[in-house]
C-alpha cells in the first residue's frame, strides 16, 4: 500500500478499505472499485447471456446497481461474491424478458397483417370521416344520441331505449331520421 500526501492510493487500497469509502458516497473509491472488477463483471454478462447486444447495458446497469447496493454490502461473503451474485441475477433477469419479449413478438407475428393503404385511400378515407363528423354535427343530440349507441357502440335497440329510458319505438324513429339525415349529408357532400 502506497501513501501519498498521508492519504491511501485509491487503486492500490485493500477492497474493504474501498468497500467503506464506497458506503461512504466516495464517487473516487467507487471509481477504483469499478476499474477492479470491471472486466469480471463483462466477463460473467457475456458467459450468461450469451451474444447479445446488450451486454455493455448489462454491466452499466449492474454498476449502477452495485454503487446503489453497496451499503447493504455486509461482509459476510467477499466482495467478490457479492457483486458476482447480483451481476448474475441482473443477467438472468435480462435473459427471461428476453424470452417473454420473444414470446410476444411471435404472437404479434401471428397476428393477420393489416393491409397497407396507399397515401391516396388514407386521404379519402380521412375526407369521409370528416364528413361523416361534419354530418353528425348537424344532427339534434337525440338523433345523435341514438345514432352513436346503436350504430357506432353497437347496442341493440332495446339497450339504447333502456339507457335513454325511452320506448323502444322512439329509438327506432330517431335512428331512422338520423340514417336519412346522414344520407342525404353524404350525398350532397360526394357531389
Amino acid at each position: 500500500m502506497t501513501v501519498a500526501s498521508g492519504a491511501i492510493r485509491l487503486e492500490e487500497a485493500p477492497v474493504d478499505v474501498l468497500v467503506l469509502r464506497c458506503q461512504e458516497g466516495d464517487l473516487h473509491a467507487f471509481g477504483a472499485l469499478y476499474d477492479l472488477y470491471h472486466r469480471d463483471v463483462f466477463r460473467i454478462v457475456t458467459r450468461i447471456v450469451g451474444d447479445d447486444t446488450d451486454i455493455a447495458d448489462i454491466v452499466q446497469q449492474a454498476f449502477v446497481e452495485i454503487e446503489r447496493s453497496i451499503h447493504r454490502f455486509d461482509g459476510r461473503s467477499a466482495l467478490r461474491t457479492w457483486i458476482f451474485g447480483l451481476v448474475a441475477n441482473l443477467a438472468c433477469k435480462h435473459i427471461r424478458k428476453a424470452v417473454r419479449r420473444r414470446r410476444a413478438l411471435r404472437r404479434l407475428e401471428s397476428f393477420p397483417q393489416a393491409r397497407v393503404h396507399r397515401p391516396d385511400e388514407m386521404l379519402e378515407q380521412a375526407e369521409a370521416v370528416a364528413i361523416l363528423a361534419r354530418a353528425l354535427d348537424q344532427l339534434d343530440p337525440k338523433r345523435r344520441v341514438v345514432f352513436i349507441l346503436s350504430t357506432m357502440e353497437g347496442m341493440s335497440a332495446d339497450e339504447t331505449a333502456t339507457a335513454l329510458e325511452v320506448p323502444v319505438g322512439t329509438v327506432y324513429r330517431r335512428l331512422s331520421e338520423a340514417r336519412a339525415h346522414l344520407r342525404t349529408a353524404l350525398e350532397e357532400a360526394s357531389r
